[in-house]
């Protein structure tokens, strides 16, 4: 009843709810080599931009990788792009690396601070990168590469 008019013919011939999902998931969710490869261009494009919010950056990596996650989670032998993503969608030091892909060049001092740390988690780099974010949100200044230098205010030395 709560269906679009103009898919009716694409669930009419199915029997229980079940036929009629999965109809539906074939027709919009295309579990294609393009499609995979549509997915894993946007993760490895993507890139941070500095006049936006870091969390939603985050936000949206996290969405991508799930549906990679999601899309290689049941693949069989068969599926073997998907099978062979499957070891790399499930490791978390892979999705951490992936994210620090993602950062642009103003964050270089930040990344190679968090790659001295060996077996780096997505978790670390996510929660390094939250409290970067809230530093530079509670100061309300622009994150040009902050945390890592000091801005000391010496006073001039005198000869006496």
């Amino acid at each position: 009843m709560n269906i679009d008019q103009s898919l009716i013919p694409v669930i009419s011939s199915c029997e229980n709810a079940a036929q009629a999902w999965t109809a539906i998931a074939d027709k919009f969710d295309r579990k294609n080599a393009v499609s995979l490869h549509s997915l894993i261009k946007a993760i490895t494009t993507l890139v941070y931009d500095d006049k936006s919010s870091l969390s939603d950056h985050l936000s949206t990596f996290d969405n991508l990788w799930a549906r990679l996650r999601e899309r290689t989670s049941a693949a069989t032998t068969d599926e073997r792009l998907d099978y062979a993503l499957k070891g790399l969608a499930d490791s978390d030091e892979a999705k951490g690396a992936f994210l620090l892909l993602s950062l642009p060049k103003t964050y270089d001092n930040i990344v190679d601070n968090l790659q001295t740390k060996p077996n780096l988690t997505y978790n670390e780099v996510y929660q390094r990168l939250m409290d970067l974010a809230s530093t530079s949100t509670s100061n309300q200044a622009p994150l040009d590469n902050t945390a890592y230098k000091a801005k000391a205010q010496k006073p001039p030395k005198e000869c006496s």
